[in-house]
């Protein structure tokens, strides 16, 4: 028994320019549909019409109807407000030419006046050279990308080290030993 479904077998006829293009598709599709969710809950938040719908707050609102946590809902409230006036940016993101993680990023850092330069920037840029710019443009409290952008900004590096609670313990005592 062929462990393929006949959806798989009739995609793996399409060329891959054709497969490609239906996941362009769909990323346009997946964007105009994340960017109504967004402007909904900003809507309901900004109403305050989610009391109207039993709940105590819009993070919960969300949570219970769209599984989405506390921090995802803030944030798409928050880009929902930028994009009212970053009318290029959020035009990008419903055509497809920006993917969410970008216009997460520039919206936190680009104004009405410098938006088509962070557009610019994006498209000429790799989605982590885009992040690590909108990054240093934060750190450095400015609208716009670096004008001489010879290589990436030094940007810190993080490491997340996950120990039991007894070898914390253990690390903690060696620190000691290592400062006295």
């Amino acid at each position: 028994m062929s462990s393929t479904t006949s959806s798989e077998q009739s995609v793996a006829t399409l060329s891959a320019s054709k497969l490609h293009e239906l996941a362009i598709e769909s990323f346009r599709i997946g964007n105009r549909g994340r960017l109504s969710l967004c402007d909904e809950l900003r809507v309901l938040a900004d109403t305050r019409l989610f009391h109207d719908l039993g709940h105590p707050s819009i993070t919960a609102h969300a949570e219970a109807h769209f599984q989405l946590r506390r921090s995802e809902t803030l944030e798409s409230i928050r880009v929902a407000r930028a994009l009212q006036q970053l009318t290029r940016i959020r035009e990008a993101f419903a055509e497809g030419r920006l993917g969410w993680s970008v216009v997460k990023a520039i919206t936190r850092v680009a104004s009405e006046q410098t938006e088509e330069l962070w557009l610019r920037f994006a498209a000429e840029h790799t989605l982590e050279q885009t992040l690590a710019e909108v990054r240093d443009a934060r750190r450095n409290s400015r609208d716009r990308p670096r004008e001489d952008r010879f290589g990436l900004p030094n940007l810190d590096e993080r490491w997340v080290l996950r120990f039991s609670r007894s070898e914390m313990e253990k690390i903690r005592l060696g620190c000691e030993r290592l400062i006295e």
